[in-house]
């Protein structure tokens, strides 16, 4: 089940113009076009920041010919896109030193008749992006120049971790296991993205960080110390360390996004934007208006919000209800530890993972002297009664559709997706959160192993 951010979303409201439109004063710029049977009659000039795009300026065609042209505002360097008025791309150029630029082209194939005048570095990138890194001079280019903006570029857009010479070498001669793979995938996956190089952030790359600091890092790492490391190994590597003023702009930008992904991804990364909140946010230092004055407002609260969660936090008593109507509390019960599920039976992943932890509870429930206090936190009724009988379910099994609980378990627990788990002790002490089935065991033979040796000492 999903549950939102919507409201906080909404808050936020990203400032785009404060965020990408970093114009400064200067000598300005110039770009003619020359577009032999423009089938237009404007032209735009589209730029990018991180994964957005925005319309930089326009130009009004007179006799095929259109400027963009300012003469106090100079352009950041970048990748910028030139589009029809009807928003449809024609070619692409990189602006980085010089933003005097004549193209002259043919609108029907504007990558097959060009010419350019006081720009060899677009000469290269039209190249590229006509026929790829086999262009006429690419390959040239990007040896001569490797710390240029559009060499960056393609070598970022190019790289592949499993087709690279490091892949080759090191599984030549066997198929990867998938924890190997993952391993690999860890260490080699951004190769290509020199995240130094805060120009990347004005070009249309948009490095997957979704994918590999949830799917690609939980699927690798079990402990959140690791999941920590490879965040501030990341980060780390956003900055320039070699410059005598360092550029954080970069950091700036990727910690904003791991937060909004963390803010509201699985519930296991809770964790994770806590420790981005308490360790790199830093509003004081963002000179580029990432942090807006809506992220500032929320982040604070989702921080405190995902807190009160955490392991050590000691919670009130819950009550709920089960299916006579009968009011149940966590203060009842006389085991060592519960495990707070909180599930929804219309919710794909509950009704696979509920069973397993049912098994689980009837094999162990005995030997680790645990409970588990399963609410359902859905009105269906229905599907919930449908649900305990199809499992012939026994434990202590509450429901929202009998009445509300205690307090909202939901915001408590800061529960955007469900199932849920926490493991309580005897004086509601969180001692576990999130843990996967298969490590429930695991978790118990740790945790009162640790007991013991603390007691003995």
């Amino acid at each position: 089940m999903r549950r939102g951010y919507l409201l906080l979303l909404l808050a936020i409201g990203i400032n785009l113009l404060s965020s990408f439109f970093a114009f400064s004063a200067g000598v300005g710029y110039q770009i003619d076009i020359k577009l032999k049977d423009a089938k237009t009659e404007m032209l735009y000039l589209e730029g990018y920041y991180g994964k957005n795009s925005f319309i930089v300026d326009s130009a009004a065609g007179r006799k095929d010919l259109f400027r963009f042209k300012s003469k106090k505002q100079e352009l950041n360097p970048g990748i910028y896109t030139v589009l029809t008025q009807e928003y449809i791309p024609l070619f692409q150029l990189i602006l980085e030193e010089s933003t005097r630029v004549r193209i002259e082209t043919h609108f029907d194939s504007p990558l097959d008749f060009y010419f350019i005048k006081k720009s060899e570095k677009n000469k290269i990138f039209l190249e590229y992006q006509k026929n790829g890194v086999s262009g006429e001079g690419v390959s040239l280019y990007m040896e001569t120049s490797p710390h240029s903006l559009l060499t960056e570029y393609i070598r970022a857009m190019e790289y592949n971790p499993i087709e690279s010479i490091e892949y080759q070498i090191l599984f030549k001669d066997s198929i990867p296991h998938e924890h190997e793979l993952n391993q690999y995938m860890m260490k080699h996956y951004f190769d290509g993205v020199n995240f130094k190089d805060v120009r990347l952030l004005r070009t249309p790359i948009t490095p997957d960080l979704r994918f590999y600091f949830t799917e690609l890092l939980m699927a690798t790492y079990d402990h959140e110390c690791d999941w920590i490391e490879v965040i501030d190994h990341f980060l780390d590597g956003t900055i320039d360390a070699f410059q005598e003023e360092p550029n954080r702009e970069a950091q700036v930008y990727y910690t904003n996004q791991l937060m909004r992904i963390f803010m509201s991804n699985h519930p296991r990364t809770d964790t994770l934007f806590v420790y981005l909140f308490d360790h790199y946010f830093d509003p004081v230092q963002d000179r580029w208006g990432i942090y807006d004055e809506s992220y500032q407002r929320v982040y604070p609260l989702v921080a405190e919000r995902k807190r009160q969660s955490f392991v050590n936090h000691t919670i009130e008593p819950i009550t709920a209800y089960n299916g006579k109507g009968e009011e149940v509390g966590t203060s009842d019960i006389q085991a060592d530890y519960t495990i707070l599920w909180f599930w929804d039976p219309d919710c794909d992943e509950c009704v696979i993972e509920t069973p397993i932890l049912y098994k689980f509870y009837k094999n162990f429930k005995s030997k680790y002297s645990f409970e588990v206090f399963a609410v359902s936190v859905t009105d269906d009724l229905e599907r919930w009664n449908h649900f305990s009988q199809e499992y012939e379910i026994d434990w202590i099994n509450l429901s929202y559709a009998m009445g509300d609980p205690n307090y909202d378990l939901l915001d408590f627990f800061d529960l955007v997706a469900t199932p849920g788990l926490f493991i309580i002790d005897k004086n509601h002490k969180i001692i576990g959160r999130h843990i996967p089935l298969n490590k429930i065991g695991n978790f118990f033979e740790e945790y009162t192993t640790n007991i013991i040796k603390s007691k003995s000492k």
